[in-house]
């Protein structure tokens, strides 16, 4: 059962009073009992122009060419409620024996009772409540904050209750009849079935015997072809090899403690709902609230702090629906407006991590130019390295290339995305990795052809020298073990592709770095390593032939091939 949390002192609500005037007037707001304004500090201003500029810099047009404006911004706070309505579900056990820990109880009536006092308990009284409360607030990373209709449970509530029965099975006995035997403590011996005799093992039933005199008559049985069981000694019943003798055995159900417990766990689940006060708030803050959730407070864009009532310790009269859990949420968010050419944009910066929203999209125009050149090397007309290099002048499509060249495109794409999360649609992030990928392939498209050509030559000597040469005799001198050698051979077709495609690699390799060119950071180049494409795949189908054929070669050369060989040789030779 899980810990108890710790009782939460009882601090009293810490909501601003009224402050900056101009702010609340300039966003269209006054405070009130649940929402207030203050002032947002200076340095959120820099960072989101800072954000705003990584975005463009690199992409066409110079960090310092984009142009500040104007910024406001506040620091709202405003009141939040999850409503908890508690649930209890029970769930029920048979364990052999009498449990204890459990509370005891007599029957199915006081449990209904139990329950009915553990639900008045922890929606009434104050102190279940405020442990109720704790628990969400503390030991949930999202403190309980924007759940709806996720029900979760509370472990230390749960609560055992146990009732005892007599064993029903054994009647209360502990032992139930013997099934092997029916209760005789004795069964049927299996060798002479009940007869107390067997076959005499000298004349196998006979009555005769040959020997040098002559046939004559048995004198192990004499002559009555049998002899007495050499398992139950014509006592026709051996003692059950279940009970002993016992007739008995011990019941299974009760585990021989004549009793079983009946275990009911009653657990507790909460129901949440939640709401907040969208009186005060704009449309496109309450946007992104409503958009991250339960993420507001795990990723700490606010900060966030329980409201701790005081309550009367006593039980209460009053009836409570719910638990109610108010929370004081402080976020800071503000609009820079800001220029680019002739051209006025405005983006939001939202909560402590200063994240960015409602970012126009400005590298999906400032990125057209680089992307069409994209396109164009990848339908492989004109020079398609050169289109390369321009493309990849500008950061983001580098970036992309760079992906692509790399990774499977969904990849690719994921990473382009957290590289460049504001600014750029997926689509276009899809168009740009795709893009890349079909123009590094036309780079490479000669030079994989040439490698695959390569390839095969390099596994036909290899096999060949292994089968027809005199690489495998010395590989297996002193090796008299079947298996290591048949393990061998196996290395020997599985490594030569592996090398194939290393080759059709290495290949590549030069003709992908004089696309990429500049694009590669300092000491970069050495890693860069191209997809093999379906050149990989043909060079694995085509090693399994290349491989029988230098082996067949090595057979009508009449060379000695592996045992595995000649086996499946002479079975092929059999049906012909």
């Amino acid at each position: 059962m899980t810990e108890t949390p710790p009782e939460p002192p009882n601090t009293p609500p810490d909501f601003p009073s009224e402050s900056t005037t101009q702010a609340a007037q300039t966003h269209g707001m006054v405070n009130t009992a649940s929402t207030a304004i203050t002032e947002i500090g200076p340095e959120f201003k820099d960072i989101a122009l800072q954000k705003v500029r990584d975005i463009v810099d690199g992409n066409g047009i110079k960090a310092e060419d984009l142009k500040y404006k104007s910024f406001e911004g506040v620091t709202l706070q405003y009141l939040a409620t999850t409503k908890l309505q508690l649930r209890f579900k029970t769930i029920e056990r048979i364990e052999a024996g009498r449990k204890t820990g459990p509370v005891k109880i007599s029957g199915p009536q006081q449990l209904r009772d139990e329950i009915a006092k553990m639900e008045q308990k922890h929606t009434h009284r104050a102190d279940s409540i405020k442990r109720i409360q704790a628990f969400v607030a503390e030991e949930r990373k999202d403190m309980g904050y924007g759940l709806d209709g996720q029900m979760f449970k509370l472990p230390f509530l749960t609560t055992d209750y146990v009732t005892y029965e007599a064993c029903q099975t054994c009647k209360a006995k502990g032992s139930v009849a013997c099934q092997r035997c029916h209760a005789q403590g004795f069964e049927m011996c299996p060798q002479c079935h009940g007869q107390g005799l067997e076959i005499c093992v000298q004349c196998s039933g006979t009555h005769f015997i040959n020997t040098p005199n002559g046939r004559q008559q048995c004198t192990k049985c004499h002559g009555k072809g049998k002899q007495s069981c050499s398992l139950c000694h014509e006592r026709r019943k051996i003692q059950c090899r279940i009970c002993k003798t016992k007739g008995s055995t011990l019941c299974t159900v009760c585990n021989g403690h004549a009793w079983t417990s009946r275990i009911y766990s009653i657990e507790v689940e909460a129901m949440p709902s939640f709401d907040y006060d969208k009186t005060n708030i704009q449309s496109r803050v309450g946007e992104i609230i409503e958009s991250l959730g339960s993420k507001l407070v795990i990723d700490e864009h606010v900060k966030i702090k329980v409201i701790y009532k005081e309550q009367d310790e006593k039980l209460s009269e009053d009836q409570r629906d719910f638990i109610a859990i108010p929370y004081v949420v402080t976020v800071p968010y503000g609009e820079l407006h800001y220029t680019i050419g002739q051209d006025t944009f405005n983006t939001m910066i939202f909560g402590y991590k200063g994240a960015l929203f409602f970012v126009p999209k400005l590298l999906d125009k400032l990125l057209k130019k680089p992307l069409a050149r994209l396109k164009e090397a990848a339908e492989n007309r004109g020079n398609v390295a050169d289109k390369i290099k321009q493309a990849g002048r500008y950061k983001a499509v580098r970036l992309g290339i760079l992906a692509a060249s790399r990774l499977p495109l969904n990849k690719a794409a994921a990473k382009v995305k957290k590289e460049n999360p504001n600014g750029l649609r997926n689509a276009s992030i899809k168009e740009m990795v795709t893009h890349a990928d079909r123009a590094l392939k036309n780079i490479t498209s000669k030079p994989r052809k040439f490698g695959m050509y390569g390839a095969f030559s390099f596994m036909a000597v290899l096999y060949c020298a292994y089968f027809a040469g005199n690489l495998r005799t010395v590989l297996m001198a002193g090796l008299p073990n079947q298996l290591i050698q048949l393990a061998i051979d196996i290395s020997v077709l599985a490594i030569a592709p592996a090398l194939g495609v290393y080759i059709v690699k290495l290949i590549s390799r030069k003709a992908m770095l004089d696309a990429l060119g500049g694009l590669l950071p300092p000491g970069k180049q050495k890693s860069v390593m191209p997809k093999v494409g379906k050149a990989g795949e043909r060079i694995a189908l085509a090693a399994p032939l290349i491989y029988i054929s230098a082996l067949v070669l090595a057979y009508q050369l009449g060379l000695e091939i592996p045992w595995w060989a000649t086996q499946i040789t002479a079975q092929i030779s059999s049906y012909f």
